[in-house]
């Protein structure tokens, strides 16, 4: 009987702990904390912005114009660190991260789904609509230390991917190097640079920002629907271990054609949207970060690893007699999935639309805090650089 008081008792306080495999409990409540924690930090530095504004509003608008603390560093940073926090844990990325891999793994497919096509866009977000324009200098001043988590993120979520035998983990652990890419290309543009190089790094730091929100979007696109081909063989084999399958190509043609086509586009296959949105941001972010920017290269080169061994073990070889007779993809399956890997595609050929989009509200941001002078130039640069690789 205690046991399922307590029981009730963690239902009532997370209803998220209702839904999910046997650790969903642990998982819930792991999320809750860290969030919880976050989100406090995000509202005291809120409420920092809001009381030294002039006159005091929460309008986001008008606190970037006002720029309230440029005048109080020592306040600035502390908020800056607020918001870094309660951000770098939505996002996640390291050492704020050990929540995801429970969260997506206890999670059922659904949860999964939104959890890395939506919710970890909140913390980037963030850091490009609140911190950038509202807190400049501490993001500025703290830039370096932005970079050099990200660059952590990228190289150890990859790793730690690679050695997860457990598809959905594997996946989880893939977004914290993604969204390592995201950050870089935010610490890009926060980055200092001398006058002398103005008009050329500024170019990067909106060339990084493009990436960075075009990696946003892709990611959310692409692991979304990664997450949802893990359900997809989940229902039918109840196993998410990479070892159990082999020859689920012969088996599934169908399902095995949309998963290497999703894997394609995360690892950064040119032609798909991950490679568009990982391209600008190493662009913009070579200018501000050169060093770091070459070693989170070795990301791209683990992430492909990775997923050409999921390819290996799922889909290659002889057939594995216990799964020969799987069903392949359902009607209603391929509806869900269809517009996806539509937009993997469209976004991965002609990234132009989007991009001019992005580039815009970029440009904007940048110019509006004097790092550059606006440069009207910089989106036919970006696209004719792009289409060079193809040449």
């Amino acid at each position: 009987m205690a046991h399922h008081r307590t029981r009730e008792g963690v239902y009532g306080v997370l209803p998220a702990a209702i839904w999910g495999g046997p650790r969903r409990e642990y998982a819930a409540i792991k999320f809750f904390i860290y969030t919880l924690v976050g989100s406090l930090a995000i509202l005291l530095s809120i409420l920092a912005l809001y009381f030294n504004s002039d006159p005091r509003t929460f309008d986001i608008v008008q606190m970037a114009h006002q720029n309230p603390l440029a005048n109080a560093p020592m306040l600035a940073a502390l908020v800056f660190w607020g918001l870094f926090l309660g951000f770098a844990i939505k996002v996640p990325m390291f050492p704020f991260h050990t929540w995801l891999p429970d969260a997506h793994v206890e999670a059922p497919t659904a949860g999964s789904v939104i959890l890395a096509g939506v919710l970890l866009k909140m913390g980037t977000y963030g850091f490009v609509r609140v911190s950038l324009p509202i807190v400049p200098e501490a993001c500025t001043s703290f830039a370096g230390w932005i970079a050099v988590l990200a660059l952590i993120s990228i190289i150890y979520g990859a790793l730690c991917a690679m050695a997860q035998p457990d598809l959905k983990k594997l996946i989880a652990y893939s977004s914290v190097n993604h969204m390592g890419y995201v950050m870089l290309g935010i610490a890009a543009a926060c980055a200092y640079i001398g006058p002398e190089a103005a008009s050329t790094i500024g170019d990067s730091k909106v060339t990084a920002l493009n990436g960075a929100v075009l990696q946003m979007f892709a990611h959310g696109i692409i692991t979304g629907a990664l997450f949802f081909l893990v359900g997809v063989i989940y229902d039918r084999a109840h196993v998410r271990d990479v070892n159990a399958f082999g020859g689920l190509a012969k088996a599934m043609p169908v399902y095995a054609g949309i998963m290497m086509l999703a894997c394609f586009a995360s690892l950064g296959l040119p032609g798909l949207a991950g490679f568009a949105a990982e391209f600008l941001v190493f662009l913009g972010a070579f200018g501000s970060y050169p060093i770091i920017t070459g070693l989170a290269l070795l990301g791209v080169v683990i992430t492909a690893a990775y997923f050409l061994w999921i390819i290996q073990k799922i889909f290659l070889g002889p057939v594995n007699l216990q799964w020969k007779a799987l069903p392949d993809m359902d009607r209603g399956e391929l509806v869900a999935l269809a517009p996806l890997c539509a937009i993997m595609l469209a976004v991965g050929v002609y990234p132009q639309p989007i991009i001019g989009l992005i580039n815009t509200a970029m440009e904007a941001l940048v110019t509006q805090h004097g790092f550059v002078a606006a440069n009207t130039g910089l989106l036919s640069d970006v696209i004719s650089k792009i289409a060079g690789l193809f040449a």
